[in-house]
């Protein structure tokens, strides 16, 4: 079964990326290597709305889950904000 996406749909997915990626940025301040990450930990967790998000590093992007398997994953670019990923 699949469900048709609308504009609030694409907001929510927009809103909840840049929550994510600016807490990320908040936590781990020494993240300075946009281009390959690799001075990115391999894994770790931000807390969105009281909700804990763990990711791992992979490649040139960061893969983010929480406790409902929803995953969100940055294939690249994750220091630019108006990049949308899916």
């Amino acid at each position: 079964m699949t469900k048709k996406v609308n504009a609030d749909d694409v907001f929510s997915y927009v809103s909840l990326q840049a929550k994510i990626m600016i807490s990320f940025f908040d936590k781990y301040r020494f993240c300075k290597d946009y281009k390959f990450l690799l001075d990115f930990l391999n894994n770790g967790e931000v807390i969105i709305d009281d909700e804990i998000w763990e990711f791992s590093k992979h490649g040139k992007g960061l893969r983010f889950k929480n406790n409902a398997d929803c995953i969100l994953d940055i294939h690249s670019d994750v220091d630019n904000q108006k990049v949308i990923d899916v």
